[in-house]
């Protein structure tokens, strides 16, 4: 019996190729991410698995393929907050920038009981 030689980019009528262009996509945006870390390597694994059809009949076989990337996950945030009201019942929390103005517009939402939270601590 003659074979014939298949390439990767004729697996499955192209859909091998398909998946590794979009894993190769997703890797080259997290790249140009400037949230990632820029010399952490990102990598793209293809896995192929063949399975014969039988223990018997060995001419046949069964072609999985998946395509997975690992990517660099984006730097964490980091800003400044105070807080303000240590000795009342109310707390405060701001974020400290040159305006220092309230973190949520809402006053209320931003306050917090701190003797109900004693409270419900006991």
């Amino acid at each position: 019996m003659a074979y014939k030689k298949i390439t990767l980019s004729e697996l499955s009528e192209g859909a091998l190729e398909e998946v590794f262009q979009y894993e190769l996509k997703n890797v080259l945006a997290n790249i140009a991410d400037m949230n990632t870390k820029g010399k952490k390597p990102r990598k793209i694994a293809i896995y192929i698995d063949l399975t014969p059809a039988s223990d018997e009949n060995r001419d046949s076989l069964t072609c999985e393929f998946a395509v997975k990337s690992t990517l660099v996950s984006a730097k964490p945030g980091i800003c400044n907050l105070a807080m303000s009201g240590f000795a009342g019942e109310k707390l405060e929390l701001f974020q400290e920038t040159s305006r220092t103005l309230p973190l949520f517009e809402d006053q209320k939402t931003n306050e917090i009981d701190i003797k109900g939270m004693l409270n419900a601590a006991k």
